[in-house]
């Protein structure tokens, strides 16, 4: 949830920021190009429901706009509720938007299992001693 909520105020000011640039035309079109495509890659990540109900909560409620942790914390909470409760599951990002990112940068450092072999090392080591 902290890091969808980080997303989509990322998203945000990203968005907000391209708008100011371009009305001062302080943008090279290569510039240009590249800030979209990290809007597009910011966007890839956040679950379609979710931004579904930010680009609603962007017209309805502009007064949280000034604040954009406050606004992301709005509209994840937004989408929430409007999730089916029974049998409700947490929103999932879309993972097949045309980019394939490796499975190397999801993997968890394994702590868990050298703390699991360590411990069933020395109870082993106890075992042999005795």
């Amino acid at each position: 949830m902290k890091v969808t909520v980080e997303l989509i105020a990322r998203l945000l000011e990203l968005e907000r920021c391209l708008h100011s640039c371009v009305r001062q035309q302080a943008l090279t079109a290569a510039e240009l190009d590249s800030a979209k495509e990290n809007i597009a890659l910011v966007r890839e990540l956040i679950p379609n429901s979710v931004l579904t109900r930010y680009e609603q909560m962007k017209i309805t409620e502009v007064e949280l706009l000034d604040c954009p942790h406050a606004f992301a914390v709005a509209v994840l909470l937004s989408s929430y509720r409007q999730a089916p409760s029974v049998g409700a599951k947490r929103p999932t990002p879309c993972r097949v938007r045309g980019r394939v990112i490796p499975s190397s940068q999801f993997q968890l450092p394994p702590w868990g299992k050298k703390r699991g072999s360590w411990a069933m090392h020395n109870s082993q080591a106890k075992r042999r001693s005795s």
